[in-house]
């Protein structure tokens, strides 16, 4: 009866952990979404406040800094790990595998059709990963993404130095620039 009990405290454990790995792609998407755009908010309310406070060059390297801090605290609360990975990549470690290119050139193939683009939930190594479109919404992005002749001389410097092989310029808005990757 001993040994019985701890068996049992051991199964329920590995049960509950299983409930949490057995969700279902709709419930992922939902979730992905929420943290996406939890991410997304923080990451934006806090380019605003410096660049309010010190200019577009000095937010390229407050977000050089603090996007990654950011996405970590996000990540460690919400028990996932969440990265953005693109084909247009600023930081190498953003670079999009071959699997994701295909998946970020459908976006971009389905934008061009006018059609809707929805989140997509991929299985690997038993997680489930949500991945989810990123769009330049919003036209302070284009101080930083847009057409590399229209970014102003003092952000190229600065994107220059930081980021010697920028590939993420030459966005216009809403084009898609990547993808938010969460694995659950």
């Amino acid at each position: 009866m001993k040994t019985f009990i701890p068996l049992i405290l051991i199964a329920l454990m590995f049960t509950g952990t299983g409930c949490k790995q057995n969700q279902s792609d709709q419930e992922i998407i939902e979730k992905g979404a929420a943290i996406s755009g939890e991410l997304l908010k923080a990451l934006m309310a806090e380019l605003n406040v410096e660049i309010q406070k010190n200019g577009v060059p000095a937010a390229i390297d407050y977000c050089s800094l603090h996007a990654i801090p950011i996405t970590d605290s996000i990540s460690r609360a919400e028990e996932v790990e969440i990265s953005r990975v693109s084909h247009r990549y600023r930081n190498p470690s953003n670079a999009a595998n071959e699997k994701e290119i295909e998946m970020i050139e459908k976006y971009i193939s389905q934008q061009r059709e006018g059609e809707e683009l929805l989140p997509q939930v991929v299985t690997e190594k038993g997680h489930k990963i949500y991945y989810g479109p990123i769009l330049l919404a919003a036209p302070l992005c284009l101080k930083c993404h847009g057409p590399y002749n229209e970014i102003d001389a003092e952000v190229k410097n600065t994107l220059n130095e930081k980021y010697p092989n920028d590939q993420a310029v030459d966005f216009n808005l809403n084009e898609v620039r990547g993808m938010f990757k969460i694995r659950f």
